[in-house]
């Protein structure tokens, strides 16, 4: 029930609505609630309840839009432009939606909306509460700050294995590492720090059917070291968490072992790109040649018509020898032919005569194409 929680001397969600009003930018200000106090709450500072939220938007699955949409097809009436707000929004101001909606009304965007940027590297944050604050059992995180003596540490390490890689021929990789400690009050009132360093591995792979690159990436945690000391004994607990940090070293071995399993991995990579560049060397000649081979069945289909649509035009039809495979285009409208040696034809439409035996020459009877 944080959007009804007390803030400064009123519900926080009065700020929004309040904030909604004064900018003067909308026709209906409208809370979207299954919760009867929040709406009377939110009607009691300005703002219309006109129906209560679903069963379905209304657990932890249903997204904004869904929320969005069930309110539109709710009203009896459409609208140029929607803007939703949240409740937690204390620090919202009315100038800022006058911004956006200018924004938005002056450009050819679909959407606006605010974006600031994260105070640390979001990934060592959200590791950090998300998953190391439960391993300690969940005490208080009281304040979050870098950690420049690790960030150091963990970017030449970076630059060490980027070269490691490139000397392997892999230059399809890259790091960014981060490095954060919090302070932390236990339940039983002693206190502690926390350091988490988290590197982030991006992994570019190239596209061999678009010919560009894909990327993607992990995270891990490379160090988790938790300092739990009496209250009162920071300073102490800091020193010592220095000397700590500063002891910390790379098993040589280790590092000799990553060189070269990527070594190994780069020599099975040229192989494996190799092959998939012949493939897609094929590939491109199998489709240049089918190309090549439509182009010329286009052109004998049109030099065929063009033979045919000419015939037509000239009154002929082409007749062959089988013979000797000459032909020779003759009047049409005939359905029997013969050549002479000479250069003669004699056409009939009677398929019983045969000149061989009505002249007593050498005719050859030809076929017609």
């Amino acid at each position: 029930r944080k959007n009804i929680k007390d803030f400064l001397g009123k519900p926080i969600i009065a700020y929004a609505i309040e904030n909604a009003l004064k900018s003067n930018i909308f026709d209906e200000v409208m809370v979207s609630t299954d919760d009867k106090e929040i709406a009377d709450i939110a009607i009691q500072y300005g703002a219309k309840v006109p129906f209560f939220r679903s069963e379905e938007t209304s657990n932890d699955f249903a997204s904004t839009a869904d929320v969005i949409v069930e309110v539109l097809n709710n009203y009896n009436q459409s609208f140029d432009f929607v803007c939703c707000l949240y409740a937690c929004t204390p620090l919202l101001e009315a100038n800022h939606l006058q911004i956006a909606f200018s924004k938005l009304k002056d450009s050819d965007l679909d959407c606006v909306f605010p974006v600031i940027q994260y105070s640390v590297p979001i990934q060592r944050a959200m590791y950090l509460k998300n998953e190391f604050v439960h391993d300690m059992g969940d005490p208080k995180i009281i304040s979050v700050e870098p950690n420049p003596e690790v960030g150091k540490a963990m970017e030449e390490q970076a630059k060490k294995n980027t070269a490691t890689m490139a000397a392997a021929g892999i230059n399809t990789v890259k790091y960014n590492p981060s490095a954060i400690q919090a302070k932390l009050k236990f339940a039983d009132g002693s206190e502690g720090i926390a350091l988490c360093a988290v590197n982030q591995t991006i992994f570019y792979m190239q596209n061999f059917m678009t010919g560009g690159y894909t990327g993607s990436y992990t995270c891990q945690a490379d160090q988790k070291i938790v300092l739990r000391y009496p209250a009162g004994k920071e300073a102490e607990a800091r020193k010592l968490l220095s000397m700590a940090v500063t002891s910390i070293r790379i098993n040589p071995q280790w590092q000799t072992a990553v060189a070269t399993f990527f070594s190994n991995v780069s020599k099975v990579a040229q192989v494996e790109n190799a092959k998939r560049s012949e493939i897609w060397r094929k590939s491109q000649a199998d489709i240049a040649e089918i190309h090549k081979s439509t182009w010329e069945y286009q052109q004998q289909s049109q030099d065929r018509i063009a033979e045919e649509t000419g015939r037509v035009l000239r009154g002929v039809e082409q007749w062959s020898d089988p013979s000797t495979g000459q032909s020779a285009d003759l009047s049409s409208g005939y359905n029997e032919a013969w050549a002479k040696g000479d250069g003669t034809y004699i056409l009939s439409n009677d398929p019983l005569f045969d000149p061989n035996v009505a002249l007593q020459e050498d005719w050859k009877k030809l076929s017609k194409k």
